[in-house]
């Protein structure tokens, strides 16, 4: 029978609290990692005292003093929808070092005020009241110090229950019941009951992800990764983590309030621990080459969570990169390191619905930075050592890199970017077909993107049968994969970022032209696999041979022998000779 530690059923009462306290106690004297002394306070802070102005209660916005050294909190929460109507701003940063009325905080703030004061701290970091919001440049400077704001705090209250400002830390559920087998209440065991629909049909991951908003926001990621310890005022009960343990008001995750296992990747409270022991240890040394891969699974994680403003992709990963950047020395280059770009620029999307950047820049294209978040991302690894070989072409071909930064964050924002790559492309067509195709099943898959490509030469925009049955004109134009198999991995939805051109006989079928970059080659166990960049011409820019970035091409299903081949009939005669090319 599985055991649990009672639950109150209410994560603000005495019970809850009393646990939080007990878990700070021990994490403080026994935990090596997670120990630190008074650091500097940040450049302002929420001093939680109690103060009275003409019979209103509230508290104050203190300014520090540089090398002020004190213990306070942060609060990680979610903004949401409802508007924060006590924030700092230009217009009453002098008021709010006077009184900030208690009234007029939000829920969240309140209780964490609360909390705050129940640990006996003084001061306590929230963004909102301690960045002046309408102040680019504050907003910029103090965005930059996120590293050091949440590193050295001694605890972060999440509100990990509360889809907004005004849910509050604290929230109630049903207590447990607890039941004596033995009459008179004297058996040294106890029976519990907990009422709980997590079993039910109505408990999928919508549900889940209601029980746990926080999670899905991105700045949290590294809030999460960057706090020596956080407490999550959860769905139910508190839970724990630091950089040596973790753990849970009830002691058990495979029992309520806890999400099925099934969830867990979406909804965890707990965050993959060899991220947050990569982030404590950055600053203490370690193997560089252990880092990057990290990197990029964190990017991968961070990736599928949302941001409000797209253009926070960058600013709201910059404090995990400036503990990297300031062990390893890496310069980087958005979102991405620039002694091992040969590797960053391997990543594509996973998703199947891919989402338009409409219109919204917030990176160069080959980089991942530039695609909306909330999407799946990942990384191939051409680079992990196997029984066969592996050939990175970007190796030595890089010619150079630059991003201009937007703003005072050195690693935030970027407006433009940069890169010039030493290499052969190869010039040809995506076909784009007809619903008409589509809905006879004549197209071999089911997108109506279809990934046979079509040389330049011989090309004629005719249609001969309005099954579109037939190639796009003599059949010596389509490219010969000699039995190899191409799949498209685009970037974003075909149309935004590819220029068609259609047929006259049938305005639903096109052609856009492209060319491959190769990438990457791999053989194993006597297959092979060579990884492509897309490329399209950029209609931004206004200059001719500028790239852009439209996705990746898988070319598999050859032996090593036949993709030798391949590459001597086929790609040898087409290829253009090798020049730099200008990706943006």
């Amino acid at each position: 029978m599985p055991q649990s530690r009672v639950l109150s059923g209410d994560t603000g009462s005495d019970v809850a609290l009393g646990r939080l306290s007990a878990w700070l106690d021990v994490c403080s004297s026994t935990h090596p990692a997670c120990a630190s002394n008074e650091a500097g306070l940040p450049s302002r802070v929420v001093d939680v005292t109690e103060i009275q102005r003409g019979g209103v209660s509230g508290v104050k916005l203190v300014e520090t003093g540089p090398g002020e050294a004190g213990t306070y909190v942060c609060l990680s929460h979610c903004w949401g929808l409802t508007p924060i109507k006590c924030c700092t701003t230009r217009a009453t940063l002098r008021d709010q070092y006077n009184l900030i009325e208690f009234a007029s905080l939000p829920k969240n703030f309140r209780d964490a005020v609360a909390v705050t004061r129940k640990l006996g701290i003084q001061f306590i970091w929230i963004d909102s009241l301690c960045i002046v919001q309408d102040d680019i440049t504050d907003w910029e400077v103090e965005s930059a110090k996120m590293a050091t704001i949440y590193r050295n705090a001694y605890l972060t209250i999440a509100v990990a229950a509360s889809a907004d400002s005004t849910g509050g830390c604290f929230h109630t559920t049903s207590a447990d019941l607890l039941i004596s087998p033995e009459s008179g209440g004297n058996s040294s065991i106890i029976l519990g009951a907990r009422q709980s629909n997590r079993d039910s049909p109505s408990w999928d991951k919508s549900v889940a992800q209601q029980h746990f908003p926080l999670f899905r926001r991105g700045w949290v990621f590294q809030e999460r990764l960057l706090s020596r310890r956080v407490v999550y005022f959860g769905y139910g009960e508190l839970a724990f983590e630091c950089l040596e343990t973790s753990t849970c008001e009830c002691g058990n995750k495979s029992l309520p309030p806890h999400p099925p296992t099934s969830f867990n990747g979406e909804v965890a409270i707990t965050i993959k621990k060899t991220h947050r022991k990569l982030i404590a240890r950055a600053a203490k040394g370690g193997d560089l080459m252990s880092v990057l891969p990290q990197w990029r699974e964190m990017v991968t994680r961070y990736m599928s969570l949302s941001l409000t403003k797209r253009t926070d992709i960058l600013p709201a990963l910059s404090g995990c990169a400036r503990i990297v950047r300031d062990w390893t020395g890496d310069e980087y280059i958005a979102g991405m390191w620039k002694r091992t770009l040969h590797h960053e620029l391997m990543w594509h999307t996973m998703s199947t619905n891919k989402v338009s950047r409409d219109g919204c820049w917030t990176a160069p294209s080959w980089s991942w930075a530039s695609i909306p978040p909330g999407q799946d991302v990942a990384f191939f690894q051409f680079n992990v050592p196997t029984s066969g070989t592996v050939f990175n072409f970007l190796r030595g071909a890089i010619r150079s890199v630059q991003c201009e930064i937007d703003g005072q964050n050195d690693l935030g924002a970027v407006k433009s970017g940069r890169l010039e790559i030493s290499a052969r492309i190869f010039p040809c067509f995506i076909r784009k077909f007809c619903v008409d195709m589509e809905s006879q099943k004549v197209a071999p898959r089911t997108t109506r993107y279809h990934l046979h490509v079509f040389r330049e030469r011989g090309r004629n925009l005719t249609h001969k049968d309005r099954c579109c049955e037939a190639d796009v004109s003599a059949r010596e134009s389509r490219v010969d994969l000699q039995g190899g198999d191409l799949l498209f991995k685009n970037d974003e939805p075909p149309s935004e970022i590819l220029s068609f051109e259609y047929f006259k006989a049938c305005q639903g079928c096109a052609l856009a032209k492209v060319w491959l970059m190769r990438m990457a080659s791999k053989e194993e166990r006597g297959e092979c696999v060579d990884l492509f960049m897309v490329l399209a011409r950029d209609r931004g820019t206004g200059e001719s041979g500028i790239f852009r970035r439209a996705g990746v091409m898988l070319f598999s299903e050859h032996a090593a022998l036949d993709r030798k081949r391949w590459f001597d009939e086929i790609w040898g005669v087409s290829a253009l000779s090798e020049s730099v090319i200008t990706i943006v």
